[in-house]
């Protein structure tokens, strides 16, 4: 009997035990961020050099100048890192060797040259640092995302050969693909010929050339370091939304509609931190940010605007539409205030 009571004590200590180490991990204790502007660029009216109508991407040079992408005008405009402009470069609609049908994405090299993308039809089109053509070329297969590599060369995001990441020189030529193409849910796999189920949208690239790719389907970045998985950053998120199929209801003459909802998200890296930045699928709503130190989550939460760059003194670059298109430069300030509940 004494026997029994003892080992029955020593399960409820146990018991307990693992009950406060659960407790313990559930409240994990984050810190509230908020965002200090300390520059804007974009204004609603007045001066067209600083107006925008839809922008794309914003990059950084060695030397900060900022290069927008202002994909509704098919203009990429660069400022000083004053947000003074510098110049203009406009790609003409068209199927000519300096034209393009839209341009959604632009590679911009520390030098300051540029590698536009037309995602509709796989164009590359090579400009140098005076925004002067120098030559364009196709891929030859669907292109998603363009990424800086070194001076002369690129990466194209993309399926080709069961790659994903190819590296391009601004000849043309392909020299080299990794990566591999995400694990489909069961519940899509009818949709495993389109390769944006495969992909996310974008992927972002350090100085040291260090890429991070989000998976579409759960919360996971995969950290690629000389060009190989070096490993992976999981965490939960009540904001990240993976990818979704949205069936319509049948018309009354019996047609039915299918729509893909992607998520849009960035990794940026300054330091030991991670800035992920994710946009909302509802135009009412809020985009989001979480911060990683030592990629451990320590911040998460609504913001208004997308960050998509971020320079050495780790200030984001936001786009924000709210009002008008502009991008913002703020820096992060944090205190450990907040606590999340997993």
């Amino acid at each position: 009997m004494r026997r029994q009571l003892m080992t029955l004590i020593i399960i409820c200590m146990l018991s307990l035990i693992f009950s406060l180490t659960g407790c313990s991990k559930a409240k994990q204790r984050l810190q509230e961020i908020s965002l200090e502007e300390d520059l804007s660029i974009g204004v609603e009216s007045g001066d067209e050099r600083y107006m925008f109508a839809d922008i794309g991407r914003v990059a950084l040079d060695s030397e900060e100048n900022i290069y927008i992408l202002d994909w509704k005008d098919s203009k990429i405009k660069k400022f000083d890192k004053d947000g003074n402009f510098l110049q203009s470069l406009e790609v003409k609609r068209g199927e000519g060797p300096q034209e393009a049908s839209y341009i959604t994405g632009m590679a911009v090299t520390p030098k300051g040259k540029i590698y536009a993308h037309d995602r509709n039809t796989g164009k590359i089109l090579v400009f140098d640092e005076g925004f002067k053509w120098v030559r364009s070329f196709n891929t030859d297969f669907r292109s998603i995302d363009i990424l800086p590599y070194s001076e002369e060369k690129f990466i194209i995001l993309g399926i080709k050969d069961e790659n994903v990441f190819h590296i391009f020189d601004q000849e043309g030529n392909l020299l080299e693909s990794f990566g591999e193409t995400f694990e489909i849910p069961s519940k899509y796999l009818q949709y495993e010929n389109v390769p944006l189920v495969k992909l996310p949208r974008r992927a972002d690239i350090t100085r040291d050339r260090r890429i991070y790719l989000v998976n579409l389907h759960k919360y996971e970045i995969r950290v690629y370091e000389d060009k190989e998985v070096h490993h992976v950053i999981k965490e939960e998120s009540e904001f990240f939304t993976p990818f979704k199929v949205v069936v319509s209801e049948k018309s009354d003459d019996g047609v039915q509609r299918i729509g893909m909802r992607f998520p849009y998200i960035s990794v940026l890296e300054h330091g030991k931190r991670l800035y992920v930045s994710m946009l909302a699928w509802e135009e009412d709503e809020l985009n989001h940010l979480d911060v990683f130190e030592n990629e451990k989550l320590i911040a998460s939460q609504k913001i208004n605007g997308f960050a998509h760059a971020i320079d050495k003194q780790g200030r984001l670059y936001l786009v924000e539409e709210e009002e008008y298109p502009k991008v913002v430069r703020a820096t992060i300030n944090s205190n450990k205030k907040q606590t999340k509940k997993v």
